[in-house]
């Protein structure tokens, strides 16, 4: 009897080892794809690109010569406000037309421009005011849809993380970096092609990227 009760309780400790290894084997494999599941639901989302796709620089050049454009009217429609509707002269218009007059007052040999420093100050607060103008009213359109260069193309402003619209912040943030993206030789638009995101120094600045769906 005691022989056959050892060799019972053996066999019994051997199955339960055997459900306990089946148990964590089968624990293990569902681990294993619910990790693996919530991995590529990540990596779907933000790096493989299967919905949409980060905005190249000649893609991006293409709509900001529609903007040009866009920049132009706003200007000539305010010079005319200031120039034929309110019977003004714009300081640029004055300094230019100076400028040309010292120029054909003097002789080929001896070229020297006199500048009038009040008009030479008013042609650079002309510029400024006229940039800031600008600069507002692209915040309010990315705010409220989008620049009409990035309409035409379905490019779409999105914060880099959450790929999500922006704040206002990050917008304004984005405006000023253009100035940051300029002035060295526009080295912050050459910056695209070294970045994986396709982000400008004002993108980076920001904390934004242009994207289109892959619709």
């Amino acid at each position: 009897m005691d022989q056959s009760d050892k060799n019972n309780n053996s066999s019994n400790e051997q199955e339960d080892g055997e459900k306990i290894a089946d148990v964590n084997i089968s624990y293990d494999d569902e681990y294993d794809s619910e990790g693996d599941e919530h991995y590529s639901e990540e990596e779907d989302d933000e790096y493989d690109g299967q919905d949409f796709e980060y905005v190249d620089f000649y893609s991006r050049l293409k709509a900001s010569i529609i903007d040009s454009f866009l920049c132009i009217i706003i200007l000539q429609i305010c010079n005319f406000v200031f120039v034929t509707i309110l019977g003004g002269t714009l300081p640029s218009q004055k300094f230019s037309s100076h400028v040309q007059q010292q120029i054909l007052s003097t002789t080929i040999n001896e070229i020297h421009l006199i500048y009038d420093t009040p008009l030479l100050t008013g042609s650079i607060i002309e510029f400024i005011l006229q940039i800031s103008l600008l600069m507002i009213i692209f915040v309010i359109l990315w705010q409220v849809k989008n620049s009409p260069g990035k309409l035409f193309y379905k490019m779409h402003i999105v914060d880099a993380k959450t790929l999500e619209k922006p704040s206002k912040k990050q917008y304004i943030l984005r405006m000023l970096g253009y100035i940051i993206s300029s002035l060295p030789l526009m080295l912050g638009f050459v910056w695209m092609f070294f970045n994986k995101k396709r982000q400008a120094w004002h993108d980076i600045i920001a904390n934004t990227v242009v994207i289109k769906y892959n619709n």
